[in-house]
Parts: C-alpha cells; structure tokens; sequence
C-alpha cells in the first residue's frame, strides 16, 4: 500500500514540484540529523552522533558544503551553499522520485537522512534506526511498551522501506529517460 500511495502522489502531482523543494528547504533548518539531541557522553548524544555523523558527512560530500549543526530546537541557518546543493538535486528529479524524496524525509524525520536512504547511502535497517533513535533511547532506559512500541518499529520500518524501494524502481523504467517525468 505505501508503494502505490507513492505512485499516486506521483501521478497525482498534487503540489508543483517548486513547492514541495521550497517545503523541504524549509526544513531543513530543524533537520532532525542537524538537531543535537543531547551532549556528547549522554546516551542520545551518542547515538545521535552514531547515527546521523555518517548522513551529515555524506551530505555535506554530495551537496558541496557543511551543513550547521544546532543544539537549539529551532534549529540553524543553514549555509546558503549547502541550501544551493540540496535545492539543485531536488530540482533534477523527476516527479516519481521527488515524491519518494519528500515521502522519506518526512518519515524519516529529516531531509538529509531522507535523501541518503533514496540515494542509498545509508541502508534501509540504518534509517530505521536513525528516525526512532529518541524512541529507542527512551525506550531503553524505561522500558518497551509491548504493543505500543513494537508496532510503531514495525510500521516505520514499512514506511520507511517504502521510498527507497519506490525510487529504485522509479530509475528502472524501462522506458524512462533521464530528465523526463514520463
């Protein structure tokens, strides 16, 4: 069902293209991956840091510039290069994939680990983990809600799951071209 909820949106198109990358610009500010959770030495600073230090080092590589890590919860500035980097990629997908990019970032609860999971920098059980990282943490130190958080886990690993399956596809077409939204 998640795939051909992504397929529709695609097809659908219900916002322009220019307004889902300005919403995901938007974001990026308060991006989970740019929002220290805790210090360093805290049980979430450190699997923050596990987590999201190989997305933000992949990211500030692929979009040409260093990303603005804040511990505020309304997030940074972020630099315009990097702005610049993120919006180009975005403008250069097709609609099938920009769907499954907009799709993963709010699942993932970042823009930044979204685009790596349909990019295939990090791996699908990564990115799980990297979205219910304050969950997992929470849940460590006081305790799993049998019923509560295991279906939460496993609906997120579907949702999750569900763009980067989508966009390999989407790249597949046999009849797709670069470039175009056919």
């Amino acid at each position: 069902m998640p795939l051909m909820g992504l397929a529709a949106t695609a097809i659908d198109d219900p916002k322009p293209a220019g307004a889902v990358v300005a919403t995901l610009l938007d974001y990026l500010h308060t991006d989970a991956a740019l929002c220290l959770p805790g210090e360093a030495g805290t049980p979430l600073g450190d699997a923050h840091a596990a987590a999201f230090g190989p997305v933000t080092s992949w990211a500030a590589d692929r979009f040409g510039a260093p990303f603005r890590p804040s511990s505020s919860i309304f997030g940074a500035a972020q630099p315009a290069a990097a702005l610049a980097g993120v919006r180009d990629y975005l403008l250069a997908l097709d609609r099938w994939e920009l769907a499954a990019a907009a799709a993963a970032a709010g699942t993932c609860k970042s823009v930044l680990l979204g685009l790596a999971l349909v990019e295939g920098a990090v791996a699908v059980p990564a990115a799980v983990a990297a979205s219910r990282l304050e969950e997992e943490v929470q849940a460590a130190e006081w305790g799993w809600v049998e019923g509560g958080h295991d279906l939460d886990a496993a609906g997120a690993a579907v949702a999750v799951a569900a763009p980067a399956v989508f966009v390999r596809l989407a790249r597949h077409r046999p009849h797709k071209e670069r470039g175009s939204d056919g």
